[in-house]
């Protein structure tokens, strides 16, 4: 089996997903931020796999503070802006859409970096904000499901409307928070500016392309079964997530992106929700094989609280655009195995 099989494969998926779309985004310019990141890159291979099917080309701008040496980046329809965004502050490309995806979403990696990860989420928010109010181009704000906090059982699933239950004085309040004020300067900007805006709220989007080093479950437990060692399941795994495998979530970013009316959207897989000892049973079904597991405490370099559920509803998406998530966890399961088996 090829090492980039399964890579290859979903992106072929996630093209054909699209197709009664193509006709609303060749042609267009994209100013994509993060780009360097596990879904900037998605994007990035999506539109040049859909360059080879058009002559209208679709142009993307990407910035991110460094770029790996992936073949992505060398395609002549894209160009590198290697910077800091919060250090860019003149604008002069004429985009049709800004996808804001720069962020340090790992909790181990912003609890590193509080400050630098508040501020992506404001500075550099603010900046493109205006550039969109100026050059008329429809932004995209990622932000996260970390903004609803810790629901209570009335609010799962979780709607949009749910305002949320977030600490800022907590050690994950610096990704929480950023991203609530993001949004917010999101909302003022298309009330008072008429900027075009819609805001993605991931749910634990996970697949092939996620750094072995970034320490959200899905990589750290793959990286684990790599090095023939037990998973750790933090405390007594009664934590829940609904997984959503990344053909679904870009499809679904990409529809919204090009045709969505609506200003908020989950991005997610509402079924199931699974805590992670029945994620680890999973696992073994899935793998057919025996994976041992240890339950320990919160390491010290990671926040010590986290949401104890966390399940999207989504039927924004299912309403306005028949969306409905195509792979489920034991099929999303495999083909990540396959992917880090390569590459871990």
């Amino acid at each position: 089996m090829s090492e980039r099989y399964y890579l290859e494969k979903d992106i072929k998926e996630i093209v054909k997903n699209l197709r009664k779309y193509k006709n609303k985004i060749y042609g267009k310019k994209f100013f994509i931020t993060g780009a360097n990141g596990f879904l900037g890159k998605y994007f990035i291979k999506v539109i040049n796999e859909l360059n080879k099917q058009t002559n209208k080309k679709i142009k993307v701008i990407a910035n991110d503070i460094k770029f790996d040496n992936c073949d992505i980046f060398y395609d002549k329809n894209v160009k590198i802006i290697k910077k800091d965004i919060n250090k860019i502050y003149n604008f002069n490309y004429k985009c049709d859409y800004i996808l804001h995806a720069a962020g340090i979403p790992s909790p181990k990696n912003y609890f590193k970096k509080p400050i630098e990860t508040i501020f992506t989420s404001i500075t550099s928010t603010k900046n493109l904000l205006e550039y969109s109010a100026k050059k008329k181009s429809k932004f995209i704000f990622f932000s996260s499901s970390e903004i609803y906090g810790n629901p209570d059982k009335k609010n799962i699933p979780t709607k949009e409307t749910y305002n949320g239950n977030v600490s800022s004085i907590e050690d994950r309040s610096c990704y929480d928070e950023g991203k609530r004020v993001g949004e917010t300067l999101c909302y003022f900007y298309k009330i008072k500016r008429g900027v075009d805006i819609c805001i993605f709220r991931p749910f634990n989007v996970f697949g092939p392309g996620m750094p072995r080093n970034d320490y959200r479950v899905f990589p750290r437990f793959f990286s684990s079964i790599k090095d023939k060692k037990p998973i750790t399941i933090f405390k007594n795994g009664k934590q829940t997530r609904t997984f959503c495998y990344v053909t679904d979530a870009i499809t679904a970013m990409f529809i919204v992106t090009l045709v969505g009316k609506n200003f908020v959207y989950n991005i997610g897989n509402n079924k199931p929700e699974l805590n992670m000892n029945k994620l680890h049973e999973i696992m073994q079904i899935a793998l057919k094989k025996k994976i041992k597991s240890t339950n320990i405490g919160y390491p010290k370099n990671y926040p010590q609280i986290e949401p104890q559920r966390r399940c999207p509803d989504i039927s924004k998406l299912l309403k306005e655009f028949n969306f409905r998530s195509k792979v489920n966890i034991k099929e999303a399961i495999v083909r990540f195995y396959y992917w880090t088996s390569k590459y871990y």
